[in-house]
């Protein structure tokens, strides 16, 4: 970790020299001189971002030309840091929120232009339809070193990103009743045991290397990575709570409920299963309900997806976890940008009523129908032209993005369904549990995150699957784990919270 913060300081030392000499960016556009010709850095895309109809549409609306450029599909952030480190002079970057860590690295070590000043003189359109709170998430030390893509919300502005679900013909062949509490979703996996093809036994629960099973994880009071304890975030893996959820598992495990080859599991496995008869409950997101029933209806005509709402644990504890931020992409422009004026002025022509409309949902009649003021997708020709509109974004405008994203998962009535069980249903949104952590900003000991979670996950594997014990090993795992960076994301972690409740 030193070795690389060191590398940092001396290559991000030569992106602050070339920003004082050229003071922020090179020239300037000025009213009525023409528009230069922009770089743009995206995401990933299986699709030539330059040819992409999205991109004649924004510069006929626009007056901007721009030249795109895209991450790799694997590893991008190591290519992003390389590309930052070489000062090459992209006037936007835009990236997920995965990236985030990295985004705030680059800031701290000021690599980023500072946007403050910028969105003011020239951000009508942004002020006007992204929230102030949805800024804020771009920031640092109170100053704007980025453009916020915030996730959509609909209903209540809480919702399920993943959920369990059953086949409705083996849950019926079973005899087992819709499982309301802990007990009775085991009793559910016991019964469903001979519920495979042929009075085949199988394990009818199948998942990945995810352990956390929404809506079981939560009967055990930790819904969330971080859960609230006496005014204080405690992480699952020193939770002792948690620990009797491990317990549970593997109980299921060595009883021949859970499938034995959890740890190597692939999506296309769970499906193949699941769709074969060979594992009768799986998690999904609503985006892979589509494939999975197709699949199913190839093998099992007739045969329903049902989601299992979260079940009632022993203590009385419910509930399904959220996600762990609003943003779902970063827009920065980084310090050696040739345009830092025009690409400001450029993402914010983007967020006009009618300009945002047509990137994200085309031409009515062309792209979309609508119907009770509801927006309905033309096939092939909407997801041709606009399946991959969502990487051109540069903000949203918060209140009618929501109405024209649901165009994208009416594709499918399967997806739509999904979506609409796990995102519009309030009710049974009652069940959903705020994040606690939620929107926390970046600290320096988030670079210790991907190690430590992945530490525990291997951990706790190893203890569902026999091959560590959980009484003689926790001890030494806990220690380190803290060692290893738990300790300290912990107290920025709480420092933040305790400073947020005050």
């Amino acid at each position: 970790m030193q070795k690389r913060t060191k590398m940092w300081v001396g290559v991000l030392a030569g992106v602050l020299v070339l920003g004082a000499l050229t003071g922020c960016g090179q020239e300037q556009s000025t009213e009525g001189s023409a528009k230069p010709e922009l770089k743009v850095l995206m995401n990933y895309m299986k699709e030539d971002p330059n040819t992409y109809p999205v991109a004649k549409d924004l510069e006929e609306a626009t007056g901007y030309s721009v030249k795109y450029y895209t991450l790799p599909q694997d590893k991008p952030e190591e290519k992003l840091n390389l590309i930052m480190a070489s000062n090459e002079a992209y006037d936007i970057i835009i990236t997920t929120n995965n990236l985030r860590v990295s985004w705030a690295d680059y800031a701290k070590k000021g690599a980023l232009l500072e946007l403050d000043s910028l969105v003011d003189q020239y951000g009508t359109n942004m002020k006007k339809v992204m929230k102030p709170e949805s800024f804020d998430l771009m920031r640092m030390d109170g100053k704007l070193y980025g453009i916020p893509v915030p996730k959509i919300k609909i209903g209540k502005s809480l919702n399920y990103t993943s959920m369990l679900v059953t086949r409705s013909d083996m849950l019926e062949k079973s005899g087992a009743k819709y499982p309301e509490t802990l007990d009775e979703f085991t009793a559910m996996l016991r019964a469903m045991q001979t519920a495979g093809a042929d009075g085949e036994t199988i394990a009818p629960l199948c998942i990945k290397q995810a352990i956390e099973l929404p809506g079981i994880v939560g009967a055990f009071g930790v819904p969330n990575p971080w859960n609230e304890v006496d005014g204080k975030l405690v992480n699952r893996a020193e939770d002792p709570r948690y620990l009797e959820y491990i317990k549970y598992m593997k109980s299921l495990y060595e009883e021949g409920l859970l499938d034995r080859e959890f740890p190597v599991n692939k999506s296309a496995t769970l499906t193949e299963k699941f769709s074969s008869g060979r594992a009768a409950i799986i998690p999904i997101t609503y985006s892979e309900a589509g494939t999975i029933s197709d699949a199913l209806e190839k093998t099992s005509p007739g045969a329903e997806l049902t989601f299992l709402d979260a079940v009632t644990g022993a203590n009385g504890e419910k509930g399904i976890g959220t996600g762990e931020s609003s943003l779902d992409r970063l827009v920065f422009i980084p310090k050696t940008a040739e345009h830092p004026e025009d690409a400001v002025k450029y993402m914010d022509a983007k967020l006009d009523e009618e300009t945002f409309k047509l990137v994200a949902i085309g031409r009515e009649g062309e792209h979309y129908t609508v119907e009770n003021g509801e927006y309905f997708p033309i096939s092939p020709k909407f997801f041709d032209e606009r399946g991959s509109a969502n990487n051109y974004l540069t903000g949203i405008n918060e209140e009618t993005y929501p109405q024209y994203w649901q165009t994208r998962v009416r594709k499918d009535q399967a997806v739509y369904d999904a979506y609409a069980y796990m995102s519009l249903d309030d009710e049974r949104l009652e069940d959903a549990v705020a994040n606690p952590a939620l929107d926390a900003p970046v600290f320096d000991s988030d670079k210790y995150v991907k190690i430590v979670n992945q530490m525990a996950n291997d951990y706790f594997i190893k203890v569902i699957a026999g091959e560590e014990d959980l009484e003689s090993s926790y001890d030494e795992f806990l220690e380190n784990w803290r060692q290893e960076g738990g300790a300290a994301i912990s107290q920025d972690l709480n420092n933040w919270y305790q400073n947020k409740a005050k």
